[in-house]
């Protein structure tokens, strides 16, 4: 990006502005990047970007600002920065994908910077995000999420790993999960169940009750009573893991990485609950299997598992992601299309095809919700 015209001095432009130099200090572009990371993050918090994200943003911020040392962000050049992700690559043995976001976090900085008139030009304009690594997309197997649980080496991370695979979790909504949010028996009918209702980085949270499995409910009978004391491993009292999306992200992929499932990849908690999701799919196609004779019914039945599985994932009710792991299944019929073109007057009743259904399908329709 080419130098332009200044529209004044050198960092004196508005408070508010990331690159904005105090009143009496020197100039923006005299300081260094660890002098002028707080009002980034403050500016990331005013736009009302995640806490991840914020939390994420300051420590490749501060990783920087060590590389640089005192080099002022006015004399920072295209080839310091090549220097920096160079020493990550090699001396830090940083990933591809950790590459990737610390190169969105710099440019995002010195774009900012440059708008606001600190830079004359954009040192990080011309840097060249490493090419993705191909990874295998497709949803892991039942065997699989049985096997990364296994690989849990305390009583903590086997409840925390049972709860992505059992319940399909978001990881914020399992950072966010308190004590108070899970019911175990005898204070409720076997085996228990799950409230879905705080909120920590997100934004927002779809409020929903879960039905535990046998094993998700005696993981959590462990580790509850420790919890409650404030002894989880170091955590904070009320919160069931007293994790951060870090801490969570961490322990999935330690436990993939255990369990050998896909050596050269590694495990996050979206992919957990994508083999969820493709799991619970699964069982609602072979439901509708028995209604294959009657295509009235079929067509209704989809479209109330659909229903029922965007509900249990928290996701939004014109999610498009039932089709896709219908897809993923081979579970389109010939006439799906004309299924899309019922309205919400045709869809039968919650409880019409839950004869026999598991106790998870009546919690998450409300019908043992408080």
């Amino acid at each position: 990006m080419p130098p332009r015209q200044r529209k004044g001095a050198a960092g004196t432009g508005a408070q508010s502005a990331p690159g904005a130099a105090p009143l009496d200090g020197p100039p923006a572009r005299e300081q260094t990047v660890d002098a002028l990371t707080s009002a980034h993050l403050s500016a990331l918090v005013k736009c009302g970007k995640a806490a991840h994200t914020v939390a994420s943003t300051r420590l490749d911020l501060g990783q920087l600002g060590r590389f640089l040392g005192r080099q002022p962000v006015g004399n920072v050049t295209s080839d310091d920065l090549r220097a920096f992700f160079g020493w990550l690559t090699r001396q830090q043995g940083n990933g591809v994908g950790s590459v990737r976001r610390k190169t969105s976090t710099v440019k995002q900085f010195f774009r900012q910077l440059y708008a606001d008139d600190v830079l004359m030009f954009d040192p990080s304009a011309v840097l060249i995000y490493p090419a993705a690594v191909e990874q295998d997309h497709t949803p892991l197997t039942p065997a699989q999420l049985d096997a990364i649980a296994q690989a849990a080496g305390t009583p903590h991370w086997r409840a925390l790993l049972l709860c992505l695979v059992d319940t399909g979790l978001k990881r914020d909504e399992l950072v966010a999960l308190r004590t108070d949010d899970v019911e175990l028996p005898p204070a409720v009918p076997p085996p228990g169940r799950l409230h879905v209702r705080h909120r920590r980085a997100s934004r927002r949270v779809r409020q929903r009750n879960l039905a535990l499995t046998e094993r998700l409910a005696a993981a959590l009978a462990v580790v509850l009573p420790a919890t409650a004391a404030g002894t989880a491993e170091g955590g904070e009292v009320g919160s069931v893991f007293g994790l951060s999306a870090r801490g969570v992200d961490f322990a999935v992929e330690t436990c993939g990485r255990r369990a050998q499932v896909r050596p050269k990849q590694k495990i996050t908690p979206q992919n957990v609950r994508d083999g969820f999701a493709l799991a619970r799919m699964t069982t609602l196609v072979a439901r509708e299997a028995t209604l294959s004779n009657d295509r009235a019914a079929l067509r209704e039945a989809r479209r109330e598992h659909d229903r029922l599985l965007v509900r249990e994932l928290g996701l939004s009710e014109r999610s498009a992601l039932p089709e896709r792991y219908r897809r993923l299944l081979g579970g389109l019929q010939p006439d799906r299309a004309e299924e899309g073109r019922l309205d919400d007057d045709h869809l039968a009743a919650p409880d019409q095809f839950q004869h026999g259904e598991e106790r998870r399908d009546d919690l998450v329709n409300g019908v043992a919700a408080d």
